[in-house]
């Protein structure tokens, strides 16, 4: 997500672009980058296996409005997804 956005996805800017109504168009066109990326990277043969998250589930990020605790999921589920791949 960094690579992607250049912004550093900790809790302080979690809660600044998904609670903000001046950050929604921002924050939907991050996670639609984002969602992209991953997807991109997920097809990609040279990724195997593909991104997955804790339950071994493929990895993806729903284009839908979110609140905080739904952004929270989605960044630990990335930092899980990211560690699994490191390991």
């Amino acid at each position: 997500m960094i690579d992607v956005t250049g912004q550093k996805w900790d809790n302080n800017f979690l809660a600044y672009i998904i609670n903000n109504y001046d950050t929604w168009t921002l924050r939907d066109y991050y996670l639609a980058k984002i969602k992209k990326e991953l997807a991109e990277y997920n097809a990609d043969p040279k990724n195997n296996p593909p991104l997955k998250d804790e339950n071994g589930k493929r990895s993806y990020f729903p284009l839908k409005r979110m609140n905080y605790e739904n952004g929270i999921f989605i960044f630990i589920s990335l930092i899980v997804c990211t560690m699994l791949v490191v390991l």
